[in-house]
């Protein structure tokens, strides 16, 4: 048998918690910033160009592409298709596109696009160097580039082949 347990004495009692102190105010809200719009350049040619054997030639681009044209780029556009930065300062402008080729060519040659700039000779420097195959059916030749153009700085878009008679873009 067991004896009996002894009794167990009272808890005291637990002290009362202290006040928080008071938030501070807020600041003011700063002023807002002012909304910005991204803005683009899309063009594009309507027609065929013809693209003499073993040329680098520039493209024509004809046409602007307003669904895809807003804001102020900064870039002006001459009718011997150059893109030239008239914006007063330096800017980064993203070069993207590509070129379709006719079907047709000779299998071995290939079709060529990339960007110069600031050369009236566009065998330096070149930006963007893009091959193909010829002998591909709906042959097609993408471009894209990052250029950090100072004031009146430009570039062009060039295309290239090797077959033996003229090609269509």
């Amino acid at each position: 048998s067991s004896g009996t347990s002894g009794i167990n004495g009272s808890s005291g009692s637990s002290g009362t918690s202290g006040t928080s102190g008071s938030s501070g105010t807020s600041g003011s809200s700063g002023t807002s910033g002012t909304a910005t719009q991204a803005s683009s350049l899309a063009k594009y040619s309507n027609t065929a160009q013809t693209i003499l054997p073993s040329t680098d030639t520039i493209v024509d681009w004809n046409t602007v592409d307003t669904a895809n044209s807003q804001g102020n780029t900064g870039l002006t556009f001459t009718s011997s298709n150059r893109f030239t930065n008239s914006s007063g300062e330096s800017c980064i402008v993203n070069i993207d596109g590509y070129i379709s080729w006719a079907n047709g060519a000779t299998a071995g040659t290939t079709r060529s696009v990339f960007i110069v700039k600031n050369s009236a000779s566009p065998s330096q420097p070149r930006y963007s160097y893009n091959s193909i195959s010829a002998n591909d059916d709906y042959p097609v030749t993408h471009f894209s580039s990052t250029l950090t153009l100072a004031n009146h700085d430009y570039f062009e878009v060039y295309v290239f082949h090797n077959e033996l008679t003229s090609q269509n873009i």
